[in-house]
């Protein structure tokens, strides 16, 4: 799908497209493959534009009067592929790939048609709605975060906790990389070597970068936020463990009198008064009794129970 901009922008096919008249739009891999060469892309280009790899940066590659742009980032489904050339603007889609071009492309030509529309100002507008597009998720982190917060403060966590608080950290590690690949590509783009764009309009790049930044900024609070979110529970889980250990140590405490008693009993001397005494069971189980009792009052008094 293509719109060329005259007085406003209007639909038109591949066909119509006039070198002359700035044109975005956005068309599958196996259509361009038809195509490329109508554009004055080289096949070298565009074997590059559907390669499947995983990349740690921004690809940028410069040829004559055109550049070819690649983000991928497998874990969001994200291959974003650009070709950019004198009054043109064109996205390739690909089948596995969430990026929703049809809603990106409308909201870019709504802020063009209130601005002076240009290469450079519809790529940062391509780059600032393409951030855009994962806001929900990442405020659905957030949302997420702030619950974990409150079952650890509400002692309400479960087994796992652990698992669900790895999962939203590399989640946002995620959407940092992503942040990172466009801010390093505007950084690219500004240094125009090839001449592709007038440098005057290249300001407009840096509202892209600036945005690209402060979710990466907002990304860095989540994380600390998760490292605190650690923090907590395992300060939870050691608060935990020290009151069983009290528990153990005081009940310890409490019946070690009492294997004291069995184990004096328990020796083999023949000559031993409570064995031959009428009353000698009931006396060891109300010593027993007695011993139990004063050291629990005790505990309770202490407040150690």
């Amino acid at each position: 799908m293509f719109y060329q901009l005259e007085d406003e922008f209007v639909s038109i096919s591949a066909d119509e497209i006039s070198k002359n008249i700035l044109t975005i739009g956005y068309m599958r891999c196996d259509e361009l493959e038809k195509k490329y060469k109508d554009f004055g892309f080289s096949t070298q280009s565009f074997e590059e534009s559907r390669k499947n790899e995983m990349l740690f940066s921004p690809v940028l590659k410069l040829y004559d009067d055109y550049i070819l742009i690649k983000l991928d980032i497998k874990e969001l489904d994200l291959r974003a592929v650009l070709f950019v050339a004198k009054n043109l603007f064109l996205a390739i889609t690909f089948e596995k790939s969430k990026a929703n071009y049809r809603d990106i492309f409308m909201d870019i030509i709504s802020r063009a048609k209130n601005t002076k529309a240009n290469e450079e100002r519809i790529i940062a507008c391509f780059l600032e709605e393409l951030m855009d597009s994962y806001k929900n998720l990442i405020e659905m982190l957030q949302t997420e975060l702030l619950d974990l917060e409150k079952t650890v403060f509400d002692e309400c966590t479960d087994n796992n906790f652990n698992k669900k608080l790895l999962d939203v950290k590399h989640q946002l590690l995620i959407f940092r990389d992503l942040y990172e690949q466009i801010t390093e590509l505007c950084e690219r783009l500004d240094g125009n070597e090839n001449e592709l764009f007038e440098k005057q309009e290249l300001i407009c790049l840096e509202a892209a970068k600036s945005k690209a930044q402060r979710y990466r900024e907002r990304i860095d609070l989540m994380r600390d936020s998760v490292n605190h979110i650690w923090d907590s529970y395992q300060a939870y889980l050691d608060i935990g463990l020290n009151q069983s250990m009290k528990t153990f140590t005081l009940l310890t405490t409490i019946f070690f009198p009492i294997t004291i008693i069995v184990g004096w009993y328990g020796m083999n001397f023949r000559y031993m008064p409570e064995l031959e005494w009428k009353y000698g069971y009931v006396y060891v189980i109300v010593v027993t009794i007695a011993i139990v009792a004063m050291f629990f009052l005790w505990f309770k008094k202490r407040k150690w129970l």
